[in-house]
C-alpha cells in the first residue's frame, strides 16, 4: 500500500486492525496516530527531526525557543559553539543580579519553558544559531510530516502498538512492537552514523564535570 496522506495511514491501520465491526475501534484510531507521533518525537534523534533556528539580533537578553522546539542539538553565539549549563547552574551565578560583568558568553541555559539564556550576560547583541531537534506537528490532511514521507511504517507500526488495548489479538503485538523498535532503531542508527563519519567516536558527557543530566537540564521539553 502506498503512504502519500494521512488518509492513507487512517486506511492501512485499519487494515492492519482488522476490526471493521468494531466501529468503537475504528473511530479510535485518530487517537492511536497521536498517541504514537508523541512517543516516537519523546525518543527519536536524527536528521528527520533536526532544525535549524537563525536569531540576527535582540540576543543580549537570551533567545525564544520555536515554537516546534523538543531539544538542543547545538548552538552557536557569534559563530561559537557554547556549553550547556542547567538551569541551576546558571541562577547559581546570579547573572540577573548585576554583579556578573557583561562579556563574551561561554554556556547557555534553558532557564524558562521558552527562553534560553547566556552566562556571562553578553556585551553584544551577536547572531545566534540554534540547531535543533523538533516535533514536526502532527500529521493531518493540511500537513505531512517530513518523518512520515521518508517511514511511514513507523507511524503504521507505532499506531498499531497504541491500539493494542483495543484489540482481541494479543498474538500481532511481538510483531508491531519489533517492527516499530526496528525502524526506530535504523533511523537512529543512520543518524549516529551521519554524526560520527569519517572520525573515531568517544563516548563522553558534554559537560566538564562530566556527570550525567536529567532531562530538564538537558533543555528536553
Amino acid at each position: 500500500m502506498a503512504f502519500t496522506n494521512y488518509q492513507d495511514l487512517i486506511s492501512a491501520v485499519e487494515s492492519w486492525v482488522d476490526r471493521e465491526e468494531d466501529q468503537d475501534t475504528i473511530d479510535r484510531i485518530p487517537d492511536f496516530i497521536v498517541m504514537a507521533e508523541k512517543k516516537i518525537f519523546r525518543r527519536l534523534r536524527s536528521r528527520l527531526n533536526e532544525a535549524k533556528a537563525d536569531f540576527p539580533e535582540d540576543t543580549a537578553a537570551g533567545i525564544i525557543l520555536p515554537q516546534d522546539f523538543k531539544e538542543v542539538k547545538y548552538l552557536l553565539w557569534d559563530g561559537f559553539m557554547l556549553e550547556r549549563k542547567s538551569d541551576q547552574w546558571f541562577f547559581e551565578h546570579e547573572p540577573r543580579s548585576g554583579n556578573t560583568p557583561p562579556g563574551t558568553p561561554q554556556y547557555y541555559a534553558r532557564t524558562e519553558a521558552n527562553l534560553i539564556e547566556f552566562w556571562q550576560p553578553p556585551d553584544i547583541d551577536a547572531p545566534v544559531v540554534l540547531y535543533y531537534y523538533n516535533l514536526q506537528g502532527a500529521i493531518s490532511d493540511q500537513f505531512i510530516p517530513p518523518l512520515y514521507t521518508e517511514a511511514p511504517e513507523l507511524y503504521l507500526f507505532g499506531s498499531l502498538i497504541e491500539a493494542l488495548p483495543f484489540l482481541k489479538k494479543p498474538e500481532n503485538a511481538p510483531l508491531w512492537k519489533d517492527k516499530f523498535t526496528e525502524v526506530m532503531g535504523d533511523l537512529q542508527t543512520e543518524a549516529d552514523e551521519a554524526e560520527y563519519a569519517g572520525g573515531t567516536v568517544a563516548v563522553s558527557s558534554v559537560y566538564t564535570d562530566g556527570m550525567l543530566r536529567t532531562e530538564s537540564e538537558r533543555g528536553v521539553f
